[in-house]
C-alpha cells in the first residue's frame, strides 16, 4: 500500500465562495506530520486487510456495488474491478477495520481515517499547494471522475439527470486510471468516491473550531465525507466541499483513504 508523507503546516481551510458550511475560511495548523494513502483503498486492498486482520462486521461483509458480485455487476461486466475504489462501506465499517489494524500493529504506528483538516490539507497539496480548486488542478476532467465523465459518453453537468446515470453506465473507475497526482503526488482526492473522515459533522464547526489540529468529536450525529463522487457535479468535488451521512450507511459512493499517524519521516 503506497503512502505519502504530509509534513506539518498551516493553511486556510474552507471557501468564501462555497456552501454555507464551508465558511468562515479560517486558519488551521497541523502540528504533526502524517502519512496518507496515495490512493483510496481498493477492493483488493480492502479484502486483503479484512482477511489478514480477521475482521468481522456486525452487518456482514460489505460487497462493493461495482464488482462481479455486486448489484452493479452488469455495468462492470468483463472488467477487473480489483483496483476500483472499495465502496458501499460505512463509516462504522471503516472504523471496525481501523481498530483491527491498530490491534495487530507491530511497528508502533497508529492507523485511522484522516481528520477533516488532514484530508483537506492533503487534498490542497500540503505545504506545496498551488491553490487549485480541485485536488491536483483547476480542471476536474484532468484529475478525477464525476457526473460528466464517469460513463460511456460525456454528460452535461448543467443538465444533471438521475436516469442518465444508469443509461450512460456511469460508475467508479480504477484508482490509477487518471494517474494525475496533486502537488504531493496524492491521486484521486477529487471525484470517484466520497471518502470518510474521522470527524462528526457540524455545519457550524468552522466558526468555533481550534486552530491547532481540529477534529470534531463533540457535536453532530453524522460523519464527514470529502472529495465528491462519480455521480456528483464538479462543484461537489472541490477540495473545500463538505458532505455528511449517517455513520452506518453503506452506499456505492462511499469509500475511504487510510491515514497513519507515524513518527518523523524516514
Amino acid at each position: 500500500m503506497e503512502m505519502v508523507y504530509v509534513a506539518p503546516g498551516s493553511f486556510r481551510m474552507g471557501s468564501d465562495v462555497g456552501e454555507p458550511d464551508e465558511k468562515p475560511v479560517h486558519d488551521v495548523r497541523l502540528t504533526k506530520g502524517y502519512w496518507i494513502g496515495k490512493y483510496p483503498i481498493t477492493q483488493a486492498q480492502w479484502n486483503a486487510l479484512v482477511t489478514a486482520n480477521g475482521v468481522s462486521f456486525d452487518r456482514g461483509k460489505p460487497v462493493p456495488y461495482f464488482s462481479s458480485s455486486g448489484s452493479g455487476r452488469d455495468i462492470v461486466a468483463g472488467l477487473d474491478t480489483s483496483d476500483f475504489p472499495m465502496e458501499r462501506i460505512s463509516w462504522e465499517d471503516c472504523d471496525t477495520l481501523v481498530k483491527a489494524l491498530n490491534k495487530n500493529e507491530k511497528g508502533g504506528r497508529t492507523w485511522d481515517m484522516p481528520t477533516e483538516a488532514q484530508w483537506e490539507f492533503a487534498a490542497r497539496g500540503g505545504n506545496k499547494s498551488r491553490g487549485y480548486k480541485y485536488s491536483g488542478g483547476d480542471n476536474m476532467d484532468d484529475v478525477g471522475w464525476y457526473y460528466e465523465n464517469s460513463g460511456t459518453k460525456r454528460l452535461s453537468d448543467s443538465e444533471w439527470e438521475f436516469e442518465a446515470l444508469g443509461t450512460n453506465k456511469c460508475r467508479t473507475h480504477s484508482v490509477r486510471e487518471k494517474g494525475v497526482g496533486n502537488e504531493l503526488g496524492i491521486v484521486g482526492m477529487s471525484g470517484n468516491v466520497w471518502e470518510w473522515c474521522q470527524d462528526l459533522y457540524d455545519e457550524n464547526y468552522y466558526s468555533k473550531c481550534p486552530t491547532d489540529d481540529p477534529c470534531n468529536t463533540a457535536s453532530g450525529g453524522y460523519r464527514v465525507l470529502r472529495g465528491g463522487g462519480w455521480n456528483f457535479s464538479a462543484r461537489d468535488c472541490r477540495s473545500a466541499h463538505r458532505y455528511r451521512d449517517i455513520p452506518g450507511y453503506r452506499y456505492d459512493l462511499y469509500g475511504f483513504r487510510l491515514c497513519c499517524s507515524a513518527g518523523p519521516r524516514e
